[in-house]
């Protein structure tokens, strides 16, 4: 696995006048410089996947990486506008999941049991805001990028 720390302070909005959108565009470069030339779906959970994972999906595409988003919702809500498991995932593309934090790991767990057969299940990335690489221990499933955040 490799593990690609980023600078990153979290929360952003507390204690710090520190640029959100200039630390996504920070955190996207990196992204792109890792998967460059590589084609890359993200996967974006609840509602922070929604915001996190859209910008991320703009910034990328503006880099030049082929890039594609689904969203969905978080085990146990019960929208009808949106679905638990993407319908169009691609079998040959980086599985960029992206989510504000990780607490138990069990959304991205439950996640990843739910995709894992219309995906290259030895091609994922992780993307959270509020993680450290010890985390990575915590998941069921094999990461092949795991993009940490250094906290200050």
């Amino acid at each position: 696995m490799d593990i690609i720390n980023i600078e990153f302070k979290y929360p952003i909005w507390k204690e710090r006048h520190i640029d959100f959108f200039e630390t996504l565009d920070h955190n996207a470069k990196v992204i792109a410089n890792t998967l460059i030339d590589q084609n890359v779906q993200i996967v974006g959970i609840g509602s922070s996947g929604v915001f996190v994972g859209t910008l991320m999906f703009e910034r990328l595409f503006q880099l030049g990486i082929c890039v594609t988003l689904n969203i969905v919702q978080k085990p146990g809500t019960n929208h009808h506008h949106s679905y638990r498991v993407p319908q169009n995932l691609c079998k040959s593309c980086v599985t960029l999941l992206v989510d504000d934090f990780v607490s138990s790991g069990s959304t991205l767990n439950n996640l990843f049991l739910d995709i894992k057969n219309k995906i290259d299940e030895k091609n994922i990335a992780v993307y959270l805001l509020n993680s450290e690489e010890k985390e990575k221990r915590i998941f069921e499933f094999n990461i092949k990028y795991f993009f940490t955040c250094t906290q200050d």
